[in-house]
């Protein structure tokens, strides 16, 4: 499969246009959301949507510097194609704002701008942004592989492949968190497996991340994947790093499990689960999930943002020595041990003076 970028949830032809409220909301507003089959959809606070403009077609050429190859995503205001530089040869994904409102546009450059500081392992590579005569557009490295929402189509991850996932992922947070970047729609579909590999994982879209000094968004204001909402996003609060902790923790829960933590039939029976409701531990489902995996996941997933980790830095060495305990469980090390057991061991293995060699 050949994928640069996930289908933006909002690019549905079918989408339909609702007002909503919901029990609990601490806000009272109407919620315009985008649904589409199987009740996920992208929230905004206000606003109407724009009829699209006409597209660029493959072959044509973008600033004298690109060249379109392919169309192979839409979304509410870009489309997104494979293209080749010019100059070195080298494809690109190429992402062309279609609906050219100051709003779309101030926030898609905003998008560039944050991506150019955000060069990262895990984080998909920057190679420029512009805007032109022709269009504004966002000019991406080109990766061959799949998104993780298309993998989890297949079935669960095994522990191994989920914790690389959430180790790349935790990483590319520390890394954003720490230059006062926030995700905001951290999701399957924003996380992307190049040839596959879940150790290579790459977070993608940073379309409606925040910085720290931007004015674009609002308290009161609602953007995201409804599934994946921390519940302070939910009811339009304000906002900090533990929020895409959050959304991290509803991720690894599908990842092991094969279902969401908040699911339901549309976004309004979601925002209820995830306002209200605590979804059953990943162990009590999947009894292959080691406890302490388990016990993290579910400490990501707390309603309080104070009861969740205090970063992703911290989330990331939480994995090492769940990795670590893993590692010794396959070695067959120890006998089949009790929760309580495994806890004791993972206690341990975090307070070891030099990490075990998990290679």
């Amino acid at each position: 499969m050949h994928r640069a970028v996930r289908r933006d949830v909002d690019g549905c032809a079918d989408r339909q246009t609702r007002r909503c409220r919901i029990p609990g909301f601490s806000v009272h507003r109407g919620i315009r959301y985008h649904e589409r089959t199987g009740g996920e959809a992208v929230l905004i606070s206000g606003g109407a949507s724009s009829d699209y403009a006409g597209r660029m077609q493959p072959g044509q050429t973008l600033d004298a510097r690109f060249e379109l190859e392919s169309l192979v995503g839409s979304g509410g205001m870009a489309d997104v194609y494979r293209a080749r530089e010019l100059v070195t040869g080298k494809r690109v994904a190429l992402k062309i704002l279609r609906v050219p409102q100051h709003a779309g546009i101030a926030r898609f450059r905003r998008e560039g701008s944050v991506l150019a500081r955000m060069q990262h392992p895990h984080i998909v590579r920057y190679v420029a942004h512009g805007a032109g005569r022709e269009a504004t557009w966002l000019a991406m490295e080109w990766l061959e592989g799949e998104s993780l929402e298309a993998r989890l189509a297949r079935g669960p991850l095994t522990v191994g492949e989920c914790v690389a996932v959430a180790r790349g992922t935790s990483e590319a947070l520390a890394f954003a968190h720490a230059r006062g970047v926030l995700h905001r729609d951290v999701k399957p579909g924003n996380l992307f497996l190049p040839g596959g590999s879940c150790a290579e994982v790459k977070v993608l879209d940073f379309g409606i991340a925040r910085v720290a000094d931007a004015t674009l968004t609002r308290t009161g204001s609602i953007v995201g994947t409804p599934s994946y909402l921390s519940p302070e996003q939910a009811r339009g609060a304000q906002v900090d790093l533990r929020t895409d902790l959050f959304a991290l923790g509803c991720v690894l829960y599908e990842a092991l499990t094969g279902r969401r933590a908040f699911g339901g039939p549309n976004a309004v029976a979601v925002l209820a689960k995830v306002l209200l409701e605590e979804p059953p531990p990943a162990r009590s489902l999947e009894p292959r999930v080691p406890i302490a995996l388990s016990d993290l996941i579910e400490q990501l997933m707390q309603k309080d943002p104070a009861a969740r980790p205090a970063s992703a830095s911290t989330v990331t060495e939480s994995l090492r020595v769940v990795a670590a305990a893993e590692l010794v469980h396959r070695a067959g090390a120890v006998p089949s041990l009790t929760d309580q057991e495994q806890r004791l061991l993972t206690v341990v293995l975090a307070h070891r003076p030099s990490p075990i060699n998990e290679k």
